[in-house]
């Protein structure tokens, strides 16, 4: 075609008689058709598009996850009452991060205690909680817009593990 290097996006429409029927969808990559942005790789945590289906968490063991335009990642974590966790995201290096969008839910699942889009001016996310008892919450990361995509890096900073230094500078 004589185009030069760089990304294109065309718009593919079928008939309303669904006259061409794609015979095989596990091939499809790349593209997102409905938004057209890229679509990254499912991660190896998927299913986790739920409380039920949520990815266990283990603290001191940040975790890359890849979220499409559809995406939601769901984690379960155990955090204990009178500690102050930081939860955040932020970039595995690579490129192709994704601007974040996080919600702290309680122990139904259900229950929005907190929730962060923008931290400190980027694209990341991040809570600080303290909670009152020990308990199982749920944590929900997704791309800011519904044309979002890309990745992200979890990690829940508990600041009584050990090797975690407290510092009071007077």
């Amino acid at each position: 075609l004589g185009l030069a290097d760089g990304y294109y996006f065309f718009i593919a429409e079928i008939n309303s008689d669904d006259f061409i029927v794609e015979a095989v969808t596990t091939n499809n990559s790349g593209y997102d058709a409905s938004w057209g942005v890229p679509v990254f790789p499912s991660d190896s945590y998927e299913p986790d598009n739920g409380s039920s289906s949520a990815t266990a968490y283990v603290l001191g063991s940040p975790q890359t996850h890849s979220i499409t335009a559809t995406d939601i990642d769901w984690f379960s974590v155990t955090l204990n009452s009178g500690t102050a966790y930081t939860i955040q995201t932020s970039s595995p290096g690579g490129g192709n991060d994704v601007d974040t969008y996080m919600y702290l839910f309680a122990s139904d699942g259900s229950t929005v205690l907190v929730e962060n889009d923008d931290f400190g001016g980027g694209t990341f996310s991040q809570l600080i909680h303290n909670p009152s008892s020990t308990d199982t919450f749920y944590i929900a990361i997704e791309g800011y817009s519904p044309v979002d995509g890309g990745y992200y890096e979890l990690s829940i900073v508990d600041p009584n593990a050990p090797g975690t230094v407290d510092v009071t500078i007077q």
